[in-house]
């Protein structure tokens, strides 16, 4: 269901007004893959495609570093009048407390913020349940601390190059 939920999304299939009126036709449409999981043995499949995975993070790190780098020349076209809204700026560092637009800090709107945030930050480090796996798998397991440090160290790097240029470039607007 969340499979033809996702493809209706991204490519629609009947009614542009009625998001939901074509979802059962990805249902449809995706029988055969659930199909093939349901009598298969997809563990040969699966340690084939393994590479898929480490090639896509690498290719999203670097397609999002691309996209925002190119658009950075395309910033100085964007009218400075524009940038600056009524009630909140182009660029700020915290969070906009007149977000009623009415001089009354909502604070449940910015606590919901926070937790958005933060739910990104916990997905980031989900990971963490596959480390007695990995720990098993290793030639040397008491270096697995220090390869968790290196990754999660690396992931934040990553993703803050990409929280900085992106909002350099696009500012508020997102």
């Amino acid at each position: 269901v969340l499979v033809s939920k996702n493809f209706q999304f991204a490519v629609p299939i009947g009614d542009p007004n009625d998001p939901e009126s074509g979802r059962k036709w990805w249902v449809l449409l995706m029988m055969p893959t659930t199909l093939l999981y349901l009598f298969i043995d997809a563990t040969k499949i699966l340690k084939k495609l393994s590479i898929v995975g480490p090639v896509v993070a690498v290719l999203c790190v670097l397609f999002a570093w691309i996209g925002t780098a190119q658009a950075i020349p395309d910033l100085h076209e964007f009218p400075t009048s524009c940038m600056n809204g009524q009630y909140e700026s182009y660029w700020n560092v915290g969070p906009n407390l007149d977000l009623n637009h009415n001089g009354i800090t909502s604070w449940g709107e910015i606590s919901m913020g926070g937790a958005n945030v933060a739910s990104y930050g916990f997905y980031c480090f989900a990971v963490v349940v596959t480390v007695p796996n990995l720990r098993s798998q290793m030639v040397d397991p008491s270096k697995i601390v220090k390869a968790s440090v290196i990754a999660f160290v690396s992931c934040c790097l990553l993703f803050i190059t990409i929280m900085v240029l992106g909002y350099y470039v696009f500012g508020n607007l997102g």
